[in-house]
């Protein structure tokens, strides 16, 4: 179960026949939201930060980039 909630977690962002791609920011809020008691959820959530490694994000330079790792913060401001 626990490689579930993971797989499912880092799958969101990627497009399905079925569905289009989450935004990284939203798969995490949607898993946690619909299962907020679940404490692998709620790990997975700490763990990866909002932005798993493997998504693509949109940088305010407009760039596309691609996570790697998480950070220290969720902004590096």
């Amino acid at each position: 179960m626990r490689a579930a909630r993971a797989d499912i977690y880092t799958s969101k962002p990627a497009r399905r026949s079925s569905r289009d791609a989450l935004a990284a920011d939203q798969a995490g809020r949607q898993m946690f939201m619909q299962d907020c008691s679940n404490p692998i959820t709620a790990t997975l959530v700490k763990e990866f930060g909002i932005y798993a490694p493997g998504c693509m994000v949109r940088l305010v330079s407009g760039e596309l980039a691609l996570v790697v790792g998480r950070g220290p913060t969720i902004n590096l401001k």
